[in-house]
């Protein structure tokens, strides 16, 4: 037995060592202690009712999940390449999932109360102010109980013509397996993607009040996880492509055609602004106006104000700016389009800008065509395909720049970028900044794993699947993906994320650890005063 558990423990990366040895730390100090717990309770975002919750929310899932299981073997088994106990394996292992997730589905309809999760969701998810559906009750948000009841029948409705629907498809498949049609096999699509869908929405965006801030960390992991293999797995790709012989021809006037018509919108008619008024007190400003304008008024850049500053204020619409600046006393003036200005106003200043539904595409096709441009002169010059210059340099780029540098560039100035060029309209919260920069920064590893997997596959399969007349996304998507995901698959795990996590445990455990030995001296102190 001894020997059977220190091979275990061998087999164990040293981090994860690390972790399980602080395991009995944290349950000594969670149990002995109430502020502990407390802390516990805070930092995993624990709520009312957590078991509710926590049932309601494994029953939703693991349901869910059991849905998907069921489709996936009910599309296997129609597969031609398979015999006849393979196929009946896939067949019993279907009909199990399929009794089971319609077991699921009818306790979720009529059996357990729903209102828990709805209600959590509802409050945590709506916005109060634009909401009818949740009220303030001091400092606690609520939901109506009408529309808590209304959820509830909702809920009874949509389980039992799903459960029909279901049970109906179950009974059309075992009688049409044989010679089944594009109509079942569109409809086993639709029950699969209507599964995905809510799988997807509850366990990686509904509000969990069971453990809202531990979700959050899980949620944040998956996602960026998964935007880092998609990109890992474009960016290998992209580095596999040869160059044809229209290959620069092709790429140089496609960039020369957005080039041309980024510039057309920057030829589109611009908007003529006039700031009236005087500068005493604030200047009303309509939301949607470009910040560099914005920057220029606050800053006085425009006028000689010997280093003052111009306060502003943010409106909402034209009709706005305009009342506040002839009925408030502590706005006086306002910028506003031309054409609503009256000539009897005395006018400070006067521009233009390009709306942003014009200088937002502008910008970005124009980027688009001039990099795309840059790259196929690079790739020219190397004999290489544009794409894969494209991919080496953010590859190489990626790798080399620390990943703290990644997240505050994508946090904050590319952001902000973004959302000036936008006019406001992409506003990325803060909380994906995060997970996209790290979805980023770790694609350029897991294009390394993924090329390694796809040069892995021998080039005899990919040249037998070339002489069959296959077409290249054939060869990716049936050749070179299945083989090279699955040589991959040991090292594209999560173990890229075990850092992060072991980092955060050892932080906890050593703050709490010197709490401990704070509160211990300070009353040994007060001991020894005494």
């Amino acid at each position: 037995m001894s020997l059977w558990l220190f091979s275990r423990l061998r087999g164990i990366r040293p981090s994860n060592l690390v972790v399980l040895g602080t395991i009995p730390f944290f349950i000594y100090l969670f149990g002995s202690s109430a502020r502990y717990q407390r802390a516990l309770a805070h930092i995993l975002g624990i709520e009312e009712h957590p078991w509710a919750l926590l049932g309601l929310f494994l029953l939703t899932v693991c349901g869910l999940v059991l849905g998907l299981f069921a489709i996936k073997n009910a599309w296997a088994s129609l597969a031609p390449d398979q015999d006849d106990f393979q196929r009946k394996n896939r067949l019993r292992r279907a009909l199990i999932f399929a009794v089971t997730h319609g077991l699921f589905v009818a306790i979720a309809g009529f059996v357990v109360d729903p209102t828990p999760m709805v209600e959590s969701i509802l409050v945590n998810d709506l916005d109060v102010r634009n909401s009818t559906w949740v009220v303030v009750d001091g400092q606690n948000r609520m939901a109506k109980p009408e529309v808590l009841l209304w959820f509830d029948g909702l809920i009874s409705q949509i389980c039992g013509v799903y459960l029909g629907l279901w049970v109906a498809g179950i009974l059309i498949f075992s009688k049409l397996r044989s010679n089944i049609g594009s109509v079942l096999k569109y409809g086993m699509l639709i029950f699969g993607l209507v599964n995905l869908g809510m799988f997807l929405y509850i366990f990686l965006f509904a509000h969990a009040g069971f453990a809202s801030g531990l979700m959050a960390t899980l949620r944040a992991t998956f996602i960026a996880y998964g935007i880092a293999s998609v990109l890992g797995l474009v960016l290998a790709l992209l580095s596999e492509l040869k160059v044809r012989e229209r290959t620069f021809l092709i790429h140089g006037i496609l960039g020369v055609v957005l080039v041309g018509i980024s510039l057309w919108y920057f030829t589109r008619p611009q908007v003529e602004v006039v700031l009236v008024g005087t500068l005493d007190q604030r200047i009303a400003i309509i939301k949607g106006t470009p910040q560099g304008i914005t920057n220029e008024i606050r800053d006085g850049d425009a006028f000689d104000l010997e280093g003052r500053s111009v306060k502003i204020r943010s409106v909402a619409t034209v009709e706005k700016a305009i009342d506040l600046f002839q009925n408030n006393k502590r706005v006086s003036g306002a910028l506003l389009p031309a054409g609503s200005v009256d000539p009897s106003w005395p006018q400070i200043w006067k521009t233009e800008y390009l709306a942003k539904e014009y200088s937002f595409p502008g910008y970005a096709i124009l980027s688009l065509g001039l990099g795309l441009l840059l790259l196929t002169g690079a790739g020219a010059l190397n004999g290489l395909h544009p794409l894969r210059v494209l991919a080496a340099f953010l590859i190489d780029t990626l790798r080399g720049i620390p990943m703290l540098v990644i997240v505050l560039y994508i946090g904050l100035p590319l952001a902000g970028a973004v959302k000036e060029l936008s006019g406001g309209v992409i506003s990325i919260p803060n909380m994906f900044r995060g997970i996209i920069a790290i979805g980023i920064g770790y694609s350029a590893y897991m294009a390394e794993i993924f090329r390694a997997g796809i040069e892995a596959i021998p080039k005899g399969q990919i040249e037998a699947a070339r002489t069959m007349g296959l077409r290249e996304w054939m060869i990716v998507r049936l050749v070179i993906l299945p083989q090279a995901i699955k040589i991959i698959t040991p090292a594209a795990t999560f173990l890229a994320f075990t850092p992060f996590n072991t980092a955060a445990l050892l932080y906890v455990a050593l703050t709490l650890a010197a709490s401990s030995v704070l509160k211990t001296l300070e009353r040994r102190q007060k001991v020894g005063e005494g």
